[in-house]
Formats: structure tokens, C-alpha cells, sequence
């Protein structure tokens, strides 16, 4: 079970005493069987001194009180202490509902967390489909475990109460039905183990399936360009189809137990009869006792079924618990120091960084400098390793050895949030939320307003197509799919600039068609309205002219750093005009 879960097992000692109080109340019903019968068989005179003890009391109080109605008093006995056990288990599991939906509601938002707090070097490694079957289905089953938990407590404490009642009416039935729970016992360890290996099986097969949902829906596009919806529909096909008869394998040694524990019902049931008949039970006992049998069979198999349901639900707990101990970006309880501003030099120490399960480094002992004030153009071609600085000045990961120092402070000693509020990024691969354009722009932005917003869009060139869809309430879809290469990419800078960031980073902000033109990229660079110091990636010339400083990167190493124009690989992209298309975003 999740760690998140075990504080609701303290409801554990609830779930006990509900059940016992109204099972109590049940067995007392089923007790009165006996006077009930006898009374019916011999008469209501005949009848006292009949059983000792208690039931002989109740035929004496049901005669005295009501005479000539024992009968009619016993039966609404009956029914009036099985109204009272209805009225306390209604309550109880009322309550325990409550808590058992609180203890899903944990499961799920605690993924929640876990993923939002994770750090972004875990996405890199991790599987996508893993991470989805996760949130979408094993989140889900892992809040049922703790239904199968207080199943189980119920049946037990339920048990308890009927046995010792059964104890009472018969010991050596008892000792039968006893046997036959023990053989139960026996069949239901030879099949959780099954189940158990079963439900791993299951979960990697919802993984498979999980990665072919998203492919139909992420490569949309790829799919029918190339003509490959027939191709897709069958590797989906497989999947599902893996899926289906993986499921079949667990319902059918589940659909095997429930035939199997009826043949053992019924073979204790005629066993009882005989045995019943041998050791001279009166008729009245025979009926109370199986009436009793009747109502245990159930609640063992209860507690036989919910320790099923956990061995069924053991993949996606594992599942569950793994993700729940990942650790988070920032250990709680850390020092850092505040940060007012990002407005000193950027120094790259020696910096370097190697993808987890890749042996090539990306970012080799990189020494450079990003002065304040300055828009500084990052120029290398694709792989060279300009995304995964962007990504190490951005704090997403941290370097395996050397560092970034702001002024002389290093930027580990700040918190990453602090230092990511400061800064922006604009480009080809951020995202749009669902919601109003003017919701997207202020994403991010705290405390802006509607005059915020418009100015950030009007600097961004969005303003006029943002009026033509029907303004700045006008709806968004997720990942801004109603909107063009270029609206989106408008739309994030707008978003970046409304942050009124110190660190503006714009990563190919003009590659699409309809894209930002490249007189708002330089205006916005050459005026530094609304951002500090920038950092421009760019495989356009006129963009980069906008640069006073340029570094240059080539295969994780850097070649050069310093003034834009004096850079040797700047030169050589001025006298060829296909040097510059060679360049790429990565």
C-alpha cells in the first residue's frame, strides 16, 4: 500500500467496531431462530424449559408479556434487532466511504505533487506511456487497496462474531465449517500468488497500450503525411489485444475460485446435516446453525476475496509507490538565499553535463560569460548542445561538475523557483494552456492586468491577430492547436514579456512561417523594453545581428565567446550565405 495511504489505516479500529456491533445484532436475530421454531413446533406453554439459559428466558419473558402472541413477539424481536444492525452498518460505511474517497483523493493529488515537484532530469529519463498508465490507472487502483483493506477488516470482525455464535450453537459443526474455511485458505494463497506475477503483466501491458493512445492523438499530423493510419491502427490493435487477453488470464482464475468455493459450501452444508442429524441437534438448532453458516461463508470469502483484490492490485501499488519516492527538485528544509534581481554577469565555470544512460557528454568544460544588459546570440549547429545549456542556465537540470555564478554568488545558493521567476523563455517548443488568450499571456505573471497584457502583445506583434479571433477572451485549445505556428509563437513571447523578466531567452523564435518578423525581434532587442539581459538562439542572421555578444558551440565544447562581430564562425556565415541554414535550434 502507498505510503500516503497508511495514515487511513488508522480508521482500521472504526471499520472493526461497525462491523462487530451490527454483526452482533444480526446474531442475536439469528439466535432467536431456535425459541422462534420451538415455540412454533411445540406450543408456547410447551415450550418453556426447553433450552437453559438465555433462549429459555426469552420463551419465559415472550409468554409473560404477551400471551398467546410469544411467537409474533419473538419475530418482531428478529426484526427489530436486524433494523438496528441495518441502521449502524448505513452509518458506518457512510463514514468510511468518506474516508476511503479522502484516501484516493490523496493518491491522486500526491502524484500530482510528486510530478510538479519532480525534477526535470526525471522526465528526461523516464518513460512517457509509464508515467500516463500511472495518473490515468494505476493512481486509481491503488486507491482501491485501501476499499480491499477495510473490506478485509469488516469480514474478519464479522467472522468473529458468527463464529463464536456458531461456537456456541455447535462446537464440533464448528470445527467442520472451520475445516472448510482452512481448505479455502489453502486454494486462495495457491491463486493471489498467480495473480500477483498476473498483475504485473497487466500493468506493462496498459503501458503499451497507453503509448499507442498517445501516438494516435501526438503524431496526428506525422501519421497522414506519410499515410501510416493502417499501420498505426495495428500496432494499437496489438496492444489492445494484449490487453484484453491479459485481463482475460486474471478473470479467469478469478472466475474459477467463486464455482470452486461453491462446491465446498454446498459439500460443508450436506456434511453439516448429517453430522447435525448424528449428534441429536433438534431442528430448531439444526436451521439456526446453517442460518449461521449461511451468513460466516459469506464474510470468509470476504476476507479470501479482498486478499485477492490486494494480490490483484499489488502491480499497480509497486507502480504507485515507486513514483511516490522519487525525490523531489529541492530537499525540504534547504537554505537558500534570496534573490532580489538577476542584473549581474552570468559565468559559466567549467561547466559540464552528461545525459543519464548517455556516455557522450553534451556540455564539455564550458567557460563563458553572459554580461547584463547585453543580448547575447548562442550560435552552434544542431546537437552542438544549445538547448542543454539553455536548460542548465534555466536551472531544468544541474550540472555534473563546474558551475553558473550570478556576480559571485553561485546560482545553486538560490532557489530554483526564485531564480526561474526571473527569468523568460520564448520559442518554437512552448506550450499553450487551455484557456483565454489573455489567461496564456498572463500565465506565469502574477499581478498583471488587462493594460499589462495588451502591451506585452503589441510588443509581441500578436495584438492585431489576437482582435481578428475575437479578442483576449477569445478561447485557446490545449497546446494552442486552433492556432498557427506563428500565432503561437507570438502568443508565447507575449506571455514571456508580460513576466517583465531579467533574463529573456528567445529559442528560435522565428522559424515559423508566419512567424515574429524579424523587425519585431530586433526592435524588441535593440529597445530591451520589458526584459533585462537576453540570450538569443536563432539560425537567422538578421536575428543575430541584433546581438552584441555571440558564443559559439560545437559539439558540447565551446569554440568561441565574445563580441558578435569578432567571432571567426560569425564572419564566415557573412560570406556564406549557406552557412546560416545549416544552423539549427538544438
Amino acid at each position: 500500500m502507498a505510503e500516503i495511504e497508511r495514515k487511513y489505516v488508522l480508521a482500521l479500529p472504526f471499520v472493526v467496531l461497525v462491523m462487530l456491533v451490527s454483526t452482533a445484532f444480526e446474531g442475536a436475530s439469528i439466535g432467536l431462530i431456535i425459541p422462534l421454531l420451538t415455540v412454533m413446533m411445540h406450543g408456547r406453554g410447551d415450550a418453556e424449559g426447553e433450552f437453559g439459559g438465555v433462549l429459555d428466558w426469552i420463551v419465559e419473558r415472550a409468554n409473560a408479556a404477551y400471551p398467546g402472541h410469544a411467537i409474533e413477539a419473538i419475530g418482531i424481536a428478529m426484526l427489530g434487532l436486524l433494523m438496528v444492525k441495518a441502521v449502524v452498518v448505513t452509518l458506518g460505511w457512510l463514514v468510511i466511504s468518506r474516508i476511503d474517497g479522502f484516501a484516493q483523493a490523496d493518491v491522486r493529488n500526491a502524484i500530482a505533487r510528486k510530478l510538479l515537484n519532480a525534477p526535470y532530469k526525471f522526465f528526461i529519463v523516464q518513460e512517457y506511456p509509464k508515467l500516463v498508465n500511472i495518473i490515468g490507472n494505476d493512481s486509481w487502483r491503488t486507491g482501491q487497496a485501501i476499499q480491499a483493506i477495510y473490506a478485509i477488516a469488516g469480514a474478519l470482525a464479522a467472522t468473529i462474531v458468527l463464529g463464536a455464535l456458531a461456537i456456541y450453537t455447535s462446537w464440533r459443526l464448528f470445527l467442520i465449517v472451520l475445516v472448510g474455511a482452512v481448505i479455502a485458505r489453502l486454494m486462495q494463497q495457491s491463486l493471489a500468488g498467480r495473480l500477483e506475477r498476473l498483475s504485473e503483466k497487466v500493468s506493462q501491458a496498459n503501458e503499451r497500450l497507453g503509448e499507442q493512445m498517445l501516438a494516435t492523438i501526438d503524431f496526428a499530423r506525422m501519421l497522414r503525411l506519410f499515410g501510416q493510419q493502417d499501420r498505426m491502427y495495428d500496432r494499437f490493435h496489438d496492444a489492445s489485444e494484449n490487453v484484453r487477453k491479459t485481463l482475460f488470464e486474471n478473470e479467469k482464475l478469478g472466475s474459477v475460485f467463486g464455482p470452486v468455493m461453491e462446491i465446498v459450501q454446498a459439500t460443508l452444508f450436506i456434511v453439516v446435516l448429517v453430522v447435525a442429524q448424528r449428534i441429536g441437534m433438534t431442528l430448531p438448532e439444526i436451521i439456526a446453525f446453517l442460518a449461521l453458516q449461511y451468513r460466516l461463508q459469506p464474510q470468509i470469502l470476504g476476507v479470501t476475496e479482498g486478499v485477492l483484490d490486494l494480490a490483484a492490485l499489488s502491480g499497480s501499488i509497486r507502480n504507485t509507490e515507486w513514483l511516490l519516492g522519487q525525490p523531489d527538485d529541492v530537499v525540504p528544509g534547504t537554505q537558500h538565499q534570496p534573490l532580489a534581481k538577476i542584473d549581474q554577469a552570468l559565468h559559466f565555470k567549467s561547466l559540464s553535463y552528461c545525459y543519464p544512460d548517455d556516455d557522450k557528454p553534451a556540455i564539455i568544460a564550458a567557460d563563458f560569460v553572459i554580461r547584463p544588459g547585453r543580448a547575447t546570440a548562442l550560435i552552434g549547429r544542431s546537437g552542438a548542445g544549445k538547448s542543454t545549456l539553455i536548460n542548465l542556465l534555466t536551472r531544468l537540470i544541474e550540472p555534473d561538475a563546474g558551475e553558473i555564478v550570478h556576480g559571485d554568488t553561485p546560482i545553486r545558493a538560490y532557489h530554483p523557483n526564485d531564480w526561474r521567476s526571473r527569468i523568460a523563455l520564448a520559442g518554437q517548443d512552448i506550450d499553450l494552456i487551455e484557456g483565454t488568450v489573455a489567461e496564456n499571456i498572463a500565465f506565469g505573471a502574477g499581478g498583471v492586468t488587462r493594460a499589462d497584457i495588451e502591451e506585452a502583445a503589441r510588443l509581441a506583434d500578436a495584438h492585431d491577430f489576437i482582435m481578428a479571433m475575437g479578442g483576449y477572451d477569445a478561447r485557446i485549445n490545449a497546446f494552442g492547436s486552433n492556432l498557427s505556428g506563428g500565432q503561437r509563437q507570438r502568443v508565447g513571447l507575449a506571455r514571456a514579456l508580460a513576466r517583465r523578466p531579467d533574463l529573456l531567452i528567445l529559442d528560435e523564435a522565428t522559424n515559423a512561417v508566419d512567424g515574429l518578423s524579424e523587425h519585431t525581434i530586433i526592435t524588441l532587442l535593440t529597445e530591451h523594453r520589458r526584459f533585462g539581459m537576453a540570450v538569443v538562439i536563432s539560425h537567422r542572421r538578421s536575428t543575430l545581428n541584433a546581438c552584441a555578444d555571440g558564443i559559439v558551440i560545437d559539439a558540447g565544447r565551446i569554440t568561441e565567446a565574445g563580441p558578435l562581430r569578432g567571432l571567426d564562425f560569425y564572419q564566415r556565415m557573412e560570406m556564406s550565405p549557406d552557412l546560416g541554414g545549416e544552423l539549427g535550434a538544438a
